[in-house]
């Protein structure tokens, strides 16, 4: 599959990838977030193997959950209420947006890591070269974050596994688990983000056109 798309015109490769992304972000209702979301997984598989596939939805996880369980805290909108928690009330209506938040999150991660595995910079430099190269140039690094982020967030994993924390010690112990890898997830992200702006100003990406312009 990854050959096909590598000999596959770039505008109708990005077509197979946009169109799936967009339709899940505007799904009204969870089934079709669902149904994307088992197309995305075996895109995923076909272009990337089972084994990364099913080692994503073990990180991906635990996003899902957090969508599912802080949305009937946050939202208290609907019409079946279930029970009462500090005198507010958890409806169905808010658990079943959560499920179709969660789902069209993860299906979104996955849609875009295949975006990612097969819209190389080339690609997207032919499709934008004419109408935006700073764009192009914006739209490949802001993709790229997406599997940049989880290989991050499975190393900081790995890393607190190994310094003794284990995830299944009680919900209290994941729950700070998963706080300190989004912290320190957070803290390299910024830090990273300021690294490639200044190599990017140091590369002449900020110049002015004119001969010996100054840095905006």
């Amino acid at each position: 599959m990854r050959d096909y798309f590598e000999r596959a015109n770039p505008y109708f490769c990005a077509l197979c990838f946009v169109t799936p992304i967009i339709a899940t972000c505007f799904a009204s209702q969870w089934q079709y977030g669902l149904i994307s979301l088992i197309l995305a997984a075996v895109a995923y598989a076909f272009l990337m193997g089972v084994g990364k596939l099913l080692k994503s939805l073990k990180t991906l996880w635990v996003l899902f959950v957090l969508m599912v369980v802080s949305n009937p805290l946050v939202s208290h909108n609907g019409a079946t209420e279930l029970f009462f928690l500090n005198g507010r009330p958890v409806t169905l209506e808010a658990i079943e947006y959560g499920l179709g938040l969660g789902i069209m999150l993860i299906a979104v991660l996955l849609w875009s890591g295949c975006w990612n595995q097969v819209m190389t910079e080339d690609k997207l430099s032919y499709i934008f070269r004419r109408l935006s190269p700073g764009f192009a140039l914006v739209l490949s690094m802001s993709l790229r974050l997406v599997p940049m982020y989880m290989r991050r967030w499975e190393s900081m994993r790995n890393s607190l596994r190994a310094s003794g924390i284990k995830e299944g010690s009680g919900p209290v112990t994941m729950a700070k688990h998963a706080a300190t890898c989004f912290s320190g997830l957070m803290d390299w992200a910024i830090n990273n983000s300021s690294i490639t702006a200044a190599s990017m100003v140091a590369r002449g990406a900020c110049l002015s056109k004119k001969k010996g312009g100054k840095v905006r």
